[in-house]
């Protein structure tokens, strides 16, 4: 879990594996993200962390003119 301005960003983690030389298998799924404001809970793309947190905050947050 990563608290960022506006919520709270949880991800699936990796599961550990017995082959350390082997990259692990991805964990699929999705990204939620907690809203502080109000706990609205919002399933993302499964992307990495910042581009995450980036994706919320411009969909939280309408472009003004």
């Amino acid at each position: 879990m990563h608290e960022f301005d506006i919520g709270y960003l949880i991800y699936a983690g990796y599961p550990t594996h017995d082959t350390p030389n082997t990259p692990p298998p991805s964990p699929g799924g999705t990204t939620i993200v907690i809203s502080k404001t109000n706990g609205e809970v919002t399933f993302m793309p499964n992307y990495p962390i910042e581009p995450a947190m980036e994706l919320y905050r411009r969909l939280r947050r309408p472009s003004t003119p």
